[in-house]
């Protein structure tokens, strides 16, 4: 794992040896240190995961902004069928019972 944030762990052990820290135990923490040190994030890695998640809020925004406009369509083309059947239907009575 690339690690974003230097740190010198030889320097760490001798600085906790020359504290008092037993060798044994000053290399166990800083090798458990470093792995913490690993994992962390940074201002950059938080930048590029905001990024990614606008550009995906817009590519949605995008896809509902399509669904929408087809399903609009979809709603003009109904009504209008749906009015024009009615138009038709409407005629076709009148046609009947004003005729006779």
């Amino acid at each position: 794992m690339r690690n974003p944030i230097p740190f010198d762990t030889h320097a760490f052990v001798k600085r906790l040896i020359a504290a008092g820290v037993p060798e044994a135990q000053a290399e166990a923490n800083v090798e458990n240190l470093a792995d913490v040190v690993a994992r962390l994030v940074t201002k950059d890695d938080l930048s590029r995961a905001v990024e990614q998640l606008e550009h995906r809020i817009e590519m949605s925004e995008q896809r509902i902004e399509q669904r929408l406009a087809q399903s609009e369509l979809k709603i003009t083309i109904r009504v209008g069928v749906i009015a024009s059947a009615a138009v038709g239907l409407l005629m076709a009575f009148m046609r009947l019972y004003l005729v006779r």
